[in-house]
């Protein structure tokens, strides 16, 4: 059986800015699993009160989709985005965090962005 979430960085947009009332929509469509990219700049509370009064479940939530694991210069920058979504997402009853690589290193292969991002 599959079970769906939705992005409310990008679905839901009709209810406006606030990430607690497209929460609010998402329920309303039948949704109990919501995600989005980060939590930075974001109303904590009013993003935990709408999740904990309509029973959705915040699924993941992004570090940050522009920070570049890949490039070992932005390495401490990205670990406080990880610190603070992680402490976020532990307000928000979420489990996941998800680490993405960021936007690829245009001069490095593949191969070493991998073992970069192995080594972070």
């Amino acid at each position: 059986m599959f079970e769906f979430s939705a992005n409310i960085e990008y679905m839901f947009q009709e209810a406006g800015e606030s990430l607690a009332a497209r929460v609010a929509l998402a329920a309303d469509a039948g949704l109990r699993k919501v995600e989005l990219f980060t939590t930075a700049g974001r109303d904590i509370g009013a993003l935990r009160q709408s999740l904990t009064e309509r029973g959705v479940e915040l699924w993941t939530v992004l570090t940050d989709p522009r920070t570049k694991l890949v490039d070992p210069q932005t390495h401490e920058g990205f670990r406080e985005l990880f610190r603070s979504a992680a402490t976020d997402a532990r307000a928000l009853g979420c489990r996941r965090v998800v680490v993405g690589s960021g936007p690829a290193v245009p001069y490095q292969k593949r191969a070493v962005q991998l073992a970069t991002v192995t080594r972070a």
